[in-house]
């Protein structure tokens, strides 16, 4: 797995490789990798191959067009 930092919405360093037992083990390091190393970014993603595990924070809900 993976751990992208990110900046605007947009992938702006990968942190690191993991190896881990478990998408909640890959949360749980990737929380602390942001918390060690994030400054200046706004987010992280957690990817496992093509898979995203974790987006944080979560996107803003898109508002939906009426009309």
């Amino acid at each position: 797995m993976y751990c992208f930092f990110m900046r605007a919405g947009h992938i702006a360093d990968l942190s690191t490789s993991m190896t881990c037992l478990s998408d909640q083990d890959a949360i749980a390091k990737a929380h602390l990798l942001f918390l060690e190393r994030g400054a200046g970014f706004d987010g992280f993603e957690v990817w496992d191959r093509a898979r995203m595990v974790i987006r944080h924070p979560d996107p803003p809900p898109r508002s939906i067009e009426v009309g």
